[in-house]
C-alpha cells in the first residue's frame, strides 16, 4: 500500500474560544485545550507533524484576516474553530467532513 505524503510542519488557522481552542503555557511547553486543541494534537500525533498556530479574532471571508482568508490566501494551511459552511466559503476552502455540530434553538 502506497503512503499518502503529509507536510511535515503545517500552519494551523484558529480563533481563540474557551472550550473550542485554547493555548496555555506551562514552563517552556505549549498546551492546547478545548474540542479543537485536542483534535489538533491528535491529527499531529497520527499523522507525525508539527504546527504553528497564527491566531485570528473572526473566522471571515476570502478578503479578510480572518480563519478562512488565512487559509485561502497561502497564509495557513489549514483553518479551525467552529466555521460554519457559507456558499462564499466553500469558493474559496475546502472543508472536511462535519466533526461536531452546534444546536441553535430559538
Amino acid at each position: 500500500m502506497k503512503s499518502l505524503y503529509f507536510p511535515s510542519k503545517i500552519k494551523v488557522a484558529v480563533m481563540l474560544i474557551s472550550g473550542i481552542f485554547t493555548i496555555q503555557k506551562d514552563n517552556d511547553k505549549t498546551v492546547l485545550g478545548g474540542s479543537d486543541g485536542k483534535l489538533l494534537e491528535c491529527l499531529a500525533e497520527k499523522l507525525n507533524f508539527e504546527f504553528e498556530i497564527l491566531t485570528s479574532s473572526v473566522g471571515g471571508s476570502r478578503y479578510s484576516n480572518g480563519v478562512i482568508g488565512l487559509v485561502q490566501k497561502g497564509e495557513a494551511d489549514m483553518g479551525l474553530s467552529v466555521l460554519s459552511f457559507s456558499e462564499e466559503r466553500l469558493e474559496v476552502v475546502d472543508f472536511s467532513n462535519s466533526y461536531m455540530a452546534l444546536e441553535k434553538i430559538l
